[in-house]
C-alpha cells in the first residue's frame, strides 16, 4: 500500500490512494482539490477486485468496517456528486488534509 505521508504542503493534486488484490486489481480513489478544498472525487474497479469498498476513517470500534464513511465501488468509474461531496463536508472532510487525516482502507 503506497504512503499518504508526505512533507508539509507537498500533496499531489489530483491526490490518488489505491490499493491492489492478491491478483493485481485495484480500487483506488483520487481527490481532487483546489486551495485545500476538496472540488472531486473519482473512485475506479478493476472488474473482478476482490474489495468492493473503500472507508476512509474507522467507526466507533476502531474498526474501518464501522466507519460512517463507506464508499461502495462500483466496477469502472465513478464521478461523486456533488450531494455525495456536500455530505463529507457536513461530516467534516472539507479539505485534502481532512481526508488525509482519516485511515483509507480498501475492503468488502
Amino acid at each position: 500500500m503506497p504512503s499518504i505521508m508526505r512533507a508539509k504542503g507537498d500533496i499531489p493534486n489530483p491526490f490518488t490512494w489505491e490499493s491492489a488484490d492478491y491478483e493485481g486489481r485495484v480500487i483506488r480513489i483520487t481527490v481532487v482539490h483546489l486551495l485545500n478544498l476538496i472540488t472531486a472525487i473519482t473512485v475506479y474497479r478493476d472488474a473482478g477486485c476482490l474489495y468492493d469498498k473503500i472507508f476512509v476513517g474507522v467507526g466507533p470500534d476502531g474498526s474501518p468496517n464501522t466507519s460512517p464513511h463507506q464508499f461502495p465501488i462500483a466496477v469502472g468509474t465513478t464521478i461523486l456528486l456533488q450531494a455525495q461531496l456536500d455530505l463529507l463536508v457536513t461530516e467534516g472532510i472539507a479539505t485534502i488534509q481532512d481526508f488525509l487525516s482519516l485511515q483509507i482502507t480498501a475492503g468488502t
